[in-house]
């Protein structure tokens, strides 16, 4: 009498090299993003995961069943690298959606169960534009009469295995804002749904531009002025929800490579021409394109309740 034994396959994010495992549980850490924060639609992306068990001996398929599920953000939730410097409603924090894609359309959820049934299974998860990592659960169950060898299941009874995926969603290597009050102070509106700390993120060439920016602008200021600098990015990146809402205005924080600048109230920041002309200075591009009203180049006069002086660095 042989022994069953089943060759599992489960590949996620790139479905070009598929891994095998013969059975325990299995972590896997996707790196920084796998959602669209530099895209022009701030939209989401995909996390792809094919499942199948075949007969090692025979090179057939069978049926396993499986669960994917969304667990949260990485322990411990309040962390703020693993909130993406979000410190509100943790508990809500975008996880995005599961489905199935093959061999049938299925609805997008949290949580997607169902059997191999003889073949292979393709998930797709649609990973959220706020930065933050999640953490995800699939276990695999194998069909009776079967049971895993090497390594012990993930409870004990031979008959599951599970694969805990790390989402680490963000914007590589940003940097925090370090502090020079010869130059800039930073000031914002009361904000604890992100806090100063994961406030002043940028990227490094960002953060060169700003400062020389702001040193261009005290040298031609009356009185030596110093900039005053409300919000940059998050921690991590990703969407900058002001609302503490999980949703826009704020999206071109995302990257890493924008700051708002505060002005004097009641003043029209177009006529801030010497910050204007600081900023042409160091940007050089009078043509930056995709931009709203009134907008030169790199800089731009926020409008509505937002009368901030928005910077593209």
């Amino acid at each position: 009498m042989r022994i069953k034994a089943i060759l599992l396959c489960v590949t996620a994010f790139s479905c070009t090299q598929p891994g095998v495992a013969w059975g325990g549980q299995i972590l896997q850490t996707i790196d920084k993003q796998p959602a669209d924060l530099y895209g022009p639609n701030t939209g989401s992306s995909n996390v792809f995961i094919s499942i199948a068990c075949t007969d090692a001996y025979t090179g057939l398929y069978i049926s396993c069943g499986y669960e994917y599920n969304l667990e949260g953000l990485k322990q411990p939730k309040d962390a703020s690298a693993n909130s993406g410097g979000h410190t509100h409603d943790i508990q809500t924090h975008p996880l995005g959606k599961v489905k199935t894609v093959l061999p049938t359309m299925g609805l997008p959820s949290t949580n997607v169960r169902g059997s191999t049934n003889n073949s292979f299974v393709y998930l797709n998860h649609d990973i959220p534009n706020v930065s933050g990592t999640i953490e995800t659960r699939l276990d695999i169950t194998v069909p009776t009469g079967w049971y895993t060898v090497y390594p012990e299941s993930c409870y004990g009874n031979f008959a599951s295995w599970c694969y805990i995926t790390t989402i680490d969603v963000g914007v590589r290597n940003l940097t925090p804002l370090p502090g020079n009050p010869s130059l800039y102070i930073k000031v914002r509106n009361k904000d604890t749904n992100h806090t100063d700390a994961v406030a002043y993120y940028g990227t490094d060439s960002a953060l060169n531009n700003l400062s020389t920016i702001a040193a261009w602008y005290k040298r031609m200021s009356p009185g030596f002025s110093t900039l005053s600098i409300n919000d940059m990015s998050l921690i991590n990146g990703g969407l900058f929800d002001i609302n503490a809402d999980y949703l826009a205005p704020h999206s071109s924080h995302r990257k890493g490579t924008s700051a708002d600048i505060n002005k004097s109230p009641g003043v029209d920041c177009r006529n801030n021409k010497l910050l204007l002309l600081s900023t042409f200075i160091v940007m050089r591009d009078p043509n930056f394109k995709n931009r709203k009203l009134p907008s030169f180049g790199h800089y731009l006069c926020e409008t509505g309740n937002r009368n901030n002086i928005h910077i593209d660095l």
